[in-house]
């Protein structure tokens, strides 16, 4: 600075000098009458804002530096350094590229970026985080990407709203396919999620760790105690899997009997076996042994049997029940077992009937010393050149009847019933138009004993005692009986008796003929109900 000084005094010295030589008055360093331009940067004075400075001129540069140096009365307007500065709308630190401003300091609402892709939103800039919002948060072009609050969504194969824990993916929206939902236990069955119906299937349906538990499709079970495959209706339990024990088919009308279920044959044994009260047992017949209980079903071979040809059976000496259901049976039957039963299945003893067909005895017992009992049936039409047309005892037997019916059944001895030596019991039994040489309707000899109570002997012929023919020291006794109608060709209408006792009680005779009862001594009865007592030395009186 010292040299400019010293150059500005020798100046003054110049001039000076000058005036003293005869000048008179100033002049420029040029030229006395020309512009002045004193810092010679070819602008004058009189247009140059700032003559001293060389950089300061109209047609200078404006640059940053707080100078008007362009002389056009604005200061750092339009510098050619200005900074470019963008609108930070936002205030988010980075302007809007679109809303630029060159300036030489930035003004306020300015950012010197402009990397803002959203000037509106303060969380939209460039490294911002992104997040699941739709928007690109970080200006990078891409929206949503790796966004900070991604959700966890899994994959749902079988649609059914629930997803696979084990198959997973992060996105900020669930991609097709998937859903937010992680439970479901089995992603290959649309029907097993949690909250489904649980199904016997023998699978978790509802996710509960539980396998068919309160099914929706159970299966009713009932209780088969004889494992005949049919349940009791009344005994059940609704599940998946039957019980021990259970089944699925109801029905059974009797859970006790193996042999008792839908469908089963019906049988002649007094027990609905179908379990259909509809199913009628008419003509069916059958023997139950009393061992083990086996049935034999003899339906056909009865049926088989003729007037001319009746059925023959033989019960093998086997102890047991022989059961006819309603029905007319030819037939000629040998029974040897130790205790026997014949017994009608009708509602009275005119339901079953057991006939001889005019060819053959019916019954005959083989064996002494067994149990007999006959009950509810019709014995009729039996044939026999010798003892018992309708039924034979063998000795020692033990017999009753009860509810029968014996009916134009022809022998020799004992049309109807020959029971030698046996004790037989004849309760409610009707003896009806059989005929015999003695005894039209009973014989008994060799000491039986017989037991006779409201029965009845009709209409019974023979050539001697018509009803009842007794010999042999057999005991007899009688109560509440009817002897009617019955005749013979010799003695004893109603009564012969040869030997043994006969003693009765409440006895009704009438129209016997020739005449009611006769012992070794006769005698003739009214037609009244009296008290008898009959023997062969004695004779047959009235008490």
């Amino acid at each position: 600075m010292a040299w400019m000084f010293l150059l500005l005094f020798a100046c003054e010295l110049t001039v000076e000098e000058g005036d003293d030589s005869g000048g008179g008055g100033e002049h420029d360093s040029d030229d006395s009458d020309g512009p002045v331009d004193r810092d010679a940067d070819g602008f004058a004075e009189a247009e140059d804002c700032n003559d001293t400075d060389p950089s300061v001129n109209p047609g200078a540069d404006e640059i940053c530096d707080s100078v008007d140096n362009d002389c056009d009365g604005d200061v750092d307007v339009d510098a050619t350094d200005a900074g470019v500065f963008y609108a930070d709308v936002d205030g988010d630190g980075q302007g809007d590229p679109s809303a630029a401003l060159a300036s030489c300091t930035k003004p306020d609402g300015y950012a010197t970026t402009s990397d803002d892709c959203d000037d509106t939103n303060d969380a939209v800039f460039s490294g911002a985080q992104e997040v699941c919002n739709g928007v690109d948060d970080d200006c990078d072009l891409a929206v949503d990407e790796e966004a900070s609050d991604v959700v966890t969504f899994f994959a749902d194969v079988d649609d059914d709203g629930f997803g696979d824990a084990n198959s997973s993916t992060n996105d900020c929206e669930a991609p097709s396919g998937y859903v937010a939902d992680a439970t479901d236990c089995d992603d290959a069955d649309e029907l097993a999620f949690p909250g489904a119906d649980e199904r016997c299937n023998n699978a978790d349906d509802d996710c509960d760790s539980e396998v068919d538990e309160d099914p929706v499709d159970p299966t009713v079970f009932y209780a088969d105690t004889d494992v005949d495959l049919f349940g009791d209706p009344d005994i059940s339990q609704a599940s998946c899997v039957p019980p021990r024990g259970w089944v699925s088919i109801a029905g059974d009308c009797n859970d006790a009997d193996g042999d008792v279920f839908p469908g089963a044959a019906e049988r002649c044994d007094g027990v609905d076996n179908d379990c259909d009260p509809s199913t009628t047992e008419d003509g069916l017949a059958g023997f139950t042994q009393r061992s083990g209980g086996t049935f034999t079903d003899l339906t056909d071979v009865f049926a088989a049997g003729t007037p001319s040809n009746p059925a023959f059976f033989d019960d093998g000496s086997r102890s047991g029940t022989l059961r006819f259901c309603p029905g007319t049976y030819y037939v000629t039957l040998d029974m040897g077992g130790g205790e026997l039963v014949i017994e009608g299945m009708g509602a009275g003893p005119g339901d079953v009937v057991l006939d001889g067909g005019g060819t053959a005895r019916v019954v005959k017992r083989l064996h002494q010393s067994q149990v007999f009992d006959v009950r509810n049936l019709t014995i009729q039409n039996g044939f026999v050149a010798g003892e018992g047309g309708g039924f034979w005892l063998a000795g020692g037997n033990l017999a009753s009847f009860e509810d029968v019916v014996f009916r134009d059944n022809t022998a020799t001895d004992g049309g109807a019933l020959a029971a030698p030596g046996s004790t037989v019991e004849l309760i409610n039994t009707v003896f009806e138009g059989n005929s015999a040489t003695n005894g039209g309707a009973l014989f008994a000899t060799q000491s039986a004993v017989l037991g006779i109570s409201g029965s009845t002997f009709v209409g019974n012929t023979a050539a001697r005692g018509g009803g009842i023919y007794q010999i042999d020291s057999v005991t007899t006794t009688m109560s509440d009986t009817e002897l009617s109608n019955n005749s013979v060709t010799n003695i004893g209408g109603g009564i012969f008796l040869s030997g043994g006792t006969l003693t009765g009680t409440n006895i009704t005779f009438g129209d016997n003929t020739p005449e009611d009862a006769h012992a070794d001594v006769g005698a003739n009865f009214p037609t009244t109900a009296v008290n008898l007592s009959c023997d062969s030395s004695g004779g047959c009186v009235t008490q």
